[in-house]
């Protein structure tokens, strides 16, 4: 018999309008939220306007962040908690792929601990405020994941913050991925695809992780069709 333990803390609901059909689920979180978002894709695909409509359905009052950069930067989370700290926000809902959920994890102990940024990098075992993940692409899985990788400028890398945040809810519409750029979409679902691997080679999978592992990847080759154009193909 298999021995192992599993924990999933992050809550999944997916399905077409999932954000809004179960907006009451946001209720517990508070009474102010704010969004966190890059600069123009949430806008394009409708899932910035569906938040807004599930927190306007709810009553809860929400202000927008919408300049998180790709590989985003200690710098951009430190803009957005002090542009931001006096106005109460209690929860965060990250939306796009995974540069605005990993800023928004680092904003969230931020807004928690009240503390300087660089102390994210240093101190341990910090808790923050909620995160609700609306992911808008299918390549990071950072919406199920407590990793926050973050850009440091003046050291010249990107790493992990060293901090455990998993989102609370992670809601899953497939249609804020239908008009993504070709070249995202492949990029990533090969993304999606080496993630897939890591699980099924690590040395600490069991058999629920090569369960799932097993059924993306068959997923994910019933997909390559759909990823080729005539000039560029991917081959597994």
């Amino acid at each position: 018999m298999y021995e192992f333990s599993y924990s999933m803390p992050t809550t999944i609901i997916t399905g077409h309008n999932c954000l809004v059909k179960n907006s009451k689920k946001l209720r517990k979180y508070g009474q102010r939220c704010l969004i966190v978002t890059g600069f123009s894709s949430s806008k394009l695909n409708g899932s910035l306007e569906d938040c807004i409509l599930a927190l306007e359905n709810e009553d809860i009052k929400f202000s927008i962040f919408d300049k998180v950069e790709e590989n985003p930067s200690l710098e951009t989370v430190e803009t957005a908690y002090l542009e931001n700290r006096d106005k109460g926000i209690d929860f965060i809902m990250a939306v796009g792929g995974g540069s605005a959920i990993d800023a928004a994890k680092a904003m969230a102990i931020l807004f928690r601990n009240n503390i300087p940024v660089k102390e994210i990098l240093s101190l341990k075992n910090l808790e923050s405020i909620p995160v609700i993940g609306i992911p808008t692409t299918a390549g990071t899985g950072s919406e199920t994941t407590p990793y926050s990788i973050l850009t440091i400028h003046e050291e010249g890398t990107k790493k992990n913050i060293g901090q455990k945040i998993f989102p609370e809810i992670a809601f899953l519409d497939a249609r804020y991925t239908l008009n993504m750029p070709y070249n995202t979409t492949t990029s990533t679902a090969v993304d999606a695809f080496t993630h897939l691997v890591e699980g099924y080679l690590n040395t600490n999978a069991n058999i629920l992780s090569d369960t799932l592992a097993e059924k993306g990847l068959v997923l994910f080759g019933e997909s390559l069709k759909s990823l080729q154009v005539s000039d560029c193909s991917i081959e597994v």
